[in-house]
């Protein structure tokens, strides 16, 4: 259930006017209405790229605030104790939630090494594995408390503001991969421009999110929504969107599966 604040924050934005009503991909301003949650906030499917996304929207900065410590999420917010992170280092994760192993073996199926950009690494769990199987790896966390945890308890580099992925060296990273990190942004107006730059041609591009395959029915809807959006999730995705938008920036998809919980792509750089 959304906390009290999220949904009082929600009603002060309906009396506040103009409210912003635009896409947060290609910022159109036509888009229908697909279901509601708290009766508050509804979930919307641009009519120009097809992308769903929550509304009321929020602010850039209201959302940085948020992932500094509001964020809760289990082992994905959780900074462990010492001896917590080091029984979780000795297992290498496994048997949690974080366990990335899965995902080291789909993404070597694809290139076995190279510099590596772990997109919202939160404490550096993910940057860790990747590190440990052989990638020259590095993250971005926007929340400062789990950046600094990652750089000083489990060695890895993490960068942190907006400013130091802007000056990434153009076409220097040969895999990106974010994990059900793309959900929570409030604008991706410029996040598939930005992983295009970043890439070396023939790069690889990992994207992780929940399945919001078919929300625009409304059964499927009813099944989906408690995961789709809300406080936490700003955007829905389905498969359509994403291989339409991904080829539009000239990668091409080389992988797009549909699990029962989440869609999985691989795309390469042309």
């Amino acid at each position: 259930m959304a906390n009290l604040k999220y949904l009082t924050n929600v009603a002060k934005s309906y009396l506040s006017l103009p409210m912003d009503e635009t896409c947060p991909f290609c910022h159109c301003t036509q888009a229908k209405v697909l279901g509601r949650k708290y009766f508050l906030v509804q979930l919307r499917k641009c009519q120009h790229c097809g992308l769903m996304f929550r509304f009321p929207k929020e602010q850039p900065e209201e959302s940085l605030r948020f992932y500094q410590s509001d964020y809760k999420e289990g082992l994905t917010t959780d900074l462990p104790t010492d001896l917590e992170l080091k029984h979780l280092l000795e297992n290498k994760f496994q048997g949690t939630p974080k366990d990335f192993s899965d995902k080291i073996d789909l993404v070597k199926s694809y290139l076995s090494k190279g510099k590596f950009l772990d997109y919202g690494c939160s404490w550096g769990y993910g940057v860790w594995q990747f590190k440990q199987a052989g990638y020259d790896t590095v993250g971005f966390e926007i929340s400062q408390p789990r950046s600094e945890f990652g750089r000083r308890s489990l060695g890895v580099n993490i960068i942190s503001r907006s400013e130091d992925i802007n000056n990434i060296d153009s076409e220097s990273l040969d895999i990106i991969f974010t994990s059900h990190v793309l959900e929570h942004m409030p604008d991706i107006s410029h996040i598939f421009e930005l992983f295009y730059r970043l890439l070396k041609p023939n790069g690889i591009l990992a994207i992780f999110v929940p399945n919001c395959n078919d929300c625009d029915n409304s059964a499927i809807f009813n099944k989906k929504k408690s995961f789709a959006f809300g406080e936490k999730h700003t955007i829905a995705y389905d498969s359509s969107f994403l291989s339409q938008t991904l080829e539009s920036y000239k990668f091409s998809v080389l992988l797009l599966k549909d699990n029962l919980s989440e869609l999985q792509i691989i795309a390469k750089k042309l």
